[in-house]
């Protein structure tokens, strides 16, 4: 009887949407896009965030020998 019960509840749990995913599914569109991007656009894009995402890791590393000759502080 309890296993009945509990599969009962898991089916209500998944069928009942919140207002934020109803409000999502709403926004989504089938339609194509009203401007289309080129290939300038989209690798200027991926450079920017290449830089951006390992540029700092980058400096680190290439920094690494001087931080370690470093003396500590006290």
């Amino acid at each position: 009887m309890s296993v009945l019960l509990r599969t009962l509840s898991r089916s209500g749990r998944y069928a009942r949407r919140s207002e934020a995913e109803l409000q999502s599914l709403m926004n989504i569109s089938s339609k194509p896009a009203k401007d289309e991007i080129g290939a300038a656009k989209s690798i200027f894009t991926i450079m920017v965030f290449t830089v951006t995402l390992l540029g700092p890791a980058g400096w680190i590393l290439y920094h690494l020998p001087d931080y370690k000759t470093r003396p500590p502080l006290d």
